[in-house]
């Protein structure tokens, strides 16, 4: 379990996946447009999993299964809303100047690396 003083708040939508596992392609309509359109059957929405409160640490703690070896506001770990306990992505400090990313389907290895990139903008 690793602790971090503040939770970073992350969300992602990606294009949804057709019965053969590929990309649905959204054409000249843009995630955006779709999203406003609440046209979401096409969408797949990503969201931070939430940490829990460690009174005896006095921050908030996730596990990453020993995958992340330093408390960082920058950790964070992706769920689909409508199973929570099955992760999509974890982002974790290893040290000083290493990252740990590991991903699963539905993500890609770009938007897996896009999504971790966004958590570095201040």
């Amino acid at each position: 379990m690793l602790g971090f003083r503040t939770s970073q708040q992350v969300s992602a939508v990606i294009p949804s996946m057709d019965r053969n596992s590929q990309r649905v392609c959204l054409g000249e309509r843009s995630l955006l447009k779709k999203m406003k359109n609440n046209q979401g059957a096409e969408l797949i929405k990503l969201e931070s999993k939430a940490p829990a409160w460690d009174e005896e640490q006095g921050a908030y703690v996730m596990d990453f299964n020993g995958r992340a070896k330093k408390g960082s506001v920058k950790n964070c770990q992706l769920v689909c809303p409508d199973s929570l306990d099955e992760l999509v992505m974890q982002f974790g400090h290893v040290d000083d100047n290493r990252f740990v990313l590991v991903y699963s389907s539905p993500l890609c290895a770009l938007q897996a690396f896009a999504i971790t990139l966004s958590c570095f903008d201040e």
